[in-house]
C-alpha cells in the first residue's frame, strides 16, 4: 500500500499537475488584491499601473528574479520536483493567509459587483484550462504549463490585466443594454418628469440631498443615492428608483475626465442644473484646471439647449470668471447676487441666517455646521425656489436637514467624546472649512486624523501643505495617517508655532486609532478628515 502511494506521488505527471493545482490556487487568492485596487482605481488600467509601479516595484524585482531562476534550472529530477511540490503548497497557504488579512485590514474592502463575479468566473475557466491541458494534453509538455501557473501566480497583475482584456467586449454589452434600457424608461415619461443636473468639483452630494428634502415637500422626487454619480450609477438609479408617480429626478453627475458630464447629460436630458464648485480635483486625469471647468460647464449647455435653467455658485473663482461667457443664475454668500445668505450666527449645535431668494427674505436653522454647507443651502434652495417651493416649505427643510453621512457629521465616540466625521470629504475647500469647524470648540480638546488629499495633480502639495498649516491652528493634537503621504502635511504644520511634541505620523488608520483613543474622554472633540481607500495609503 506505502510502495503503491510513493509510486503515485513520485509519478512525474502527478506531480507535475499538483504543483500547477497549487500554484494556480494560489494566484486566484494573490489576484484579489490586485482586483481590489483596479476596483478602487475605477477598473482604469492609466490608474491602477501608476499604483502597481508606486506599490509594488520592489516586490516585481524579486518575483522576476526568482522566476528567472526558475526558468534557466527547470525541475531536474524527482527530487526537485518534491522539492517544488512542497514550496507550491506552502505559497498556496500563504496566499490565502496574506489575502484574507489584507482583506479584514482594508479600509474599502472588494466588492463583489456582477463585474467581479463575472471576472472571477472567466479566471475559474482560465485556470481549469490550464490544469486541464497540464493533465491531459500535454504529454510531456508539463513543464511549460507548470511555468505558466507560476508566473500567474507571482505576478497577479498579469492575470487582472488579461481578464480586464478579454471581458472588456462583453462589459461593454452589458453596459450598452443597461443604457438603452434606462433611455426607454426615461422616454416613457415623456414631458412628465422634470431632471436636474448637479455637478462640481465638490459639494455635488450635499446639494444634491438638500434639494431632495426641498423637493419633496411639492413633488414626488426619486434621487441618485449614496455617491451614484457615474453613467451606470445613474443607470442603475433609473432601472430601480425611479417610479412611475416621479415627477422630478435630482441626477448627480461627477466626471473624471473631458466629455464625462456631456455622456450623462445625453442620457437624462436636464432642463434645470446647479454647478456646485469647480476646482482642482481628478488633476491626474484632467491635468488642467481648464479642463475641469470646461467639463462641469457641459451640463450648463445641456440645459441651456434644452431650454432650461442653471444656477452656480459664484462665490467660486473660476465659476465666477466663466460668468461673462455664461448665462447663468449665481447664488453664493455677496449681497450682489439675486441668491445668498447672511447674518450667519452659529451655536453649539446649529446655525442661524437669512436667505435671501430674489427678493424674497427668510430666517432659517439648520444643523449643518461649515459656511459650504450654508451656500449649498443657498444654491438648493434658489432652484427648489424657481421650480415652485414655497419659502415656507424651504425653511422647514432647512430645519429637518441632517448631516450626510461622514460629512461633518456630529457623533458621539469613544469615552463620551465627540465626533466630527468628515472622513468621505476629499476636496481643499471643505477640509480647511472642516478644521475651521473644529476650532470653534474652544474649551475642548481638539484632535485631527487625516491622511490628506489626493488626484489633485501638480497642486497636491499645495493643498496638503495648506491642510497642514490648518490643522496646526485649528487643534491641539494632530495625527497625520501615511508616513510618505504626511510629508507636505507636516511641512505646512512646521510653518506655525504648533507643539511639535503633539503630532504623530500613524502608516494606518488603525494605528491612528491606537494613539487617540487612549486621548478621549468627555472633553475631547477629534475630527476624521478624510479616509483614503487603500490603493492611496502608503
Amino acid at each position: 500500500m506505502l510502495v503503491k502511494l510513493l509510486q503515485t506521488v513520485l509519478n512525474e505527471q502527478f506531480l507535475f499537475a499538483f504543483c500547477t493545482f497549487c500554484l494556480l490556487l494560489a494566484g486566484a487568492f494573490t489576484s484579489l488584491r490586485q482586483t481590489q485596487m483596479f476596483q478602487q482605481n475605477s477598473y482604469f488600467p492609466a490608474r491602477y499601473f501608476p499604483w502597481v509601479k508606486q506599490n509594488e516595484a520592489k516586490q516585481i524585482i524579486i518575483k522576476a528574479i526568482i522566476f528567472l531562476l526558475f526558468a534557466l534550472f527547470g525541475i531536474e529530477n524527482h527530487f526537485i520536483l518534491l522539492a517544488f511540490s512542497l514550496i507550491s503548497v506552502i505559497f498556496m497557504v500563504y496566499s490565502v493567509v496574506k489575502a484574507i488579512s489584507l482583506q479584514k485590514k482594508s479600509v474599502i474592502k472588494l466588492k463583489f459587483t456582477a463585474r467581479i463575479k463575472r471576472m472571477y468566473f472567466a479566471l475559474a475557466l482560465l485556470f481549469l484550462g490550464i490544469l486541464a491541458l497540464q493533465i491531459f494534453v500535454a504529454k510531456g509538455q508539463y513543464y511549460w504549463f507548470l511555468s505558466l501557473a507560476f508566473l500567474l501566480s507571482l505576478f497577479p497583475y498579469i492575470t487582472v490585466i488579461v481578464l480586464w482584456a478579454v471581458m472588456l467586449p462583453f462589459e461593454k454589452c452589458v453596459t450598452n443594454y443597461y443604457i438603452n434600457d434606462a433611455k426607454r424608461i426615461l422616454k416613457s415619461f415623456g414631458s412628465n418628469l422634470t431632471v436636474v443636473g448637479i455637478t462640481g468639483s465638490y459639494g455635488k452630494t450635499g446639494v444634491k440631498n438638500i434639494l431632495y428634502k426641498m423637493l419633496c415637500q411639492k413633488f414626488n422626487t426619486a434621487v441618485t443615492p449614496l455617491n451614484y454619480n457615474t453613467p451606470m450609477g445613474v443607470v442603475r438609479t433609473i432601472r430601480e428608483h425611479l417610479a412611475r408617480n416621479s415627477e422630478v429626478f435630482i441626477c448627480e453627475m461627477g466626471a473624471k475626465k473631458t466629455g464625462d458630464i456631456k455622456e450623462l447629460c445625453d442620457l437624462v436630458h436636464p432642463s434645470y442644473a446647479i454647478i456646485t464648485s469647480v476646482g482642482p480635483q481628478h488633476l491626474d486625469t484632467f491635468k488642467d484646471i481648464r479642463n475641469v471647468t470646461n467639463t462641469k460647464f457641459e451640463l450648463y449647455d445641456s440645459v441651456k439647449q434644452n431650454g432650461g435653467v442653471t444656477f452656480a455658485n459664484a462665490d467660486n473663482e473660476y465659476i465666477k470668471n466663466r460668468f461673462i461667457m455664461s448665462d447663468f443664475e449665481r447664488y453664493g454668500s455677496s449681497s450682489e447676487f439675486k441668491y445668498y445668505a447672511d447674518n450667519v450666527e452659529y451655536k453649539e449645535r446649529s446655525v442661524n441666517f437669512t436667505l435671501h431668494l430674489d427678493k424674497e427674505e427668510i430666517l432659517v436653522t439648520s444643523r449643518l455646521f461649515g459656511s459650504h454647507n450654508i451656500t449649498n443651502i443657498v444654491g438648493a434652495a434658489a432652484l427648489a425656489y424657481n421650480m415652485g417651493v414655497s419659502k415656507e416649505s424651504i425653511a422647514f427643510a432647512v430645519s429637518r436637514l441632517e448631516a450626510v453621512e461622514h460629512r461633518l457629521e456630529l457623533k458621539k465616540y469613544i469615552n463620551g467624546a465627540t465626533l466630527i466625521d468628515d472622513a468621505y470629504n476629499a476636496n481643499p475647500v471643505g477640509s480647511i472649512e472642516a478644521c475651521n469647524v473644529i476650532g470653534r470648540f474652544s474649551g475642548k480638546k481638539r484632535i485631527i486624523v487625516t491622511p490628506g488629499l489626493v488626484e489633485l495633480g501638480e497642486k497636491e502639495y499645495e493643498c496638503n501643505f495648506n491642510l497642514g498649516r490648518a490643522a496646526a491652528e485649528c487643534a491641539d493634537i494632530v495625527i497625520f495617517v501615511g508616513e510618505n503621504r504626511s510629508k507636505p502635511l507636516v511641512d505646512g504644520l512646521k510653518t506655525t508655532n504648533f507643539n511639535l511634541e503633539n503630532l504623530y505620523i500613524a502608516p494606518s488608520f488603525a494605528k491612528a486609532s491606537e494613539i487617540f483613543a487612549p486621548m478621549c474622554n468627555k472633553d475631547t472633540v477629534i475630527l476624521f478628515e478624510n479616509d483614503l481607500p487603500d490603493n492611496y495609503l502608503y
